[in-house]
């Protein structure tokens, strides 16, 4: 028996875990006003920079793409006021933070059976984006006009 036809096509794998990792981040209860609405903080910058990754690199690899989405995932768990001031609390909470990302990030995508072999091991792919905090660097803090030269996760050079 061909296992590949049990296994949904990648866009539709893709779509999953993006919706899985928004279902996790609606639970957020710091609300930020949306057009009149209140809505879940992380829910809407995991959707802002997936937005701002189309923008940037439509071609971006599906380990990019999830990145992006979940570097944040249920940020709220562990506030920044929780570690001590000064940089070396700083550090501290944001080496924490990579590690929770990626381990909840690895846990959602299991659950929702998104990781198999084949395209990759998705759960491998991500965490490696977050610990590199690419896609934070990519999607935040570059502005168009700013990202000649740079390549996007697909291996294709940015337009500019």
């Amino acid at each position: 028996m061909d296992q590949s036809s049990d296994r949904p096509e990648e866009p539709d794998r893709l779509q999953r875990a993006l919706d899985a990792f928004d279902r996790a981040n609606a639970a957020d209860p710091n609300l930020e006003l949306v057009d009149g609405e209140k809505l879940p903080k992380e829910l809407i910058y995991g959707q802002r920079m997936s937005a701002w990754l189309d923008r940037l690199c439509p071609e971006a690899s599906e380990a990019l793409r999830l990145a992006v989405r979940c570097q944040h995932i249920e940020r709220w768990v562990t506030p920044r006021g929780s570690y001590p001031e000064g940089r070396i609390g700083y550090l501290t909470w944001r080496r924490d933070l990579k590690r929770y990302h990626a381990e909840r990030a690895g846990e959602i995508l299991t659950e929702e059976a998104v990781c198999h072999q084949g395209v990759g091991d998705s759960t491998e792919a991500v965490e490696g984006q977050i610990a590199q905090t690419t896609p934070h660097r990519v999607a935040h803090h570059e502005r168009p006009g700013q990202h000649r030269g740079r390549h996007c996760s697909a291996g294709k050079r940015l337009s500019g």
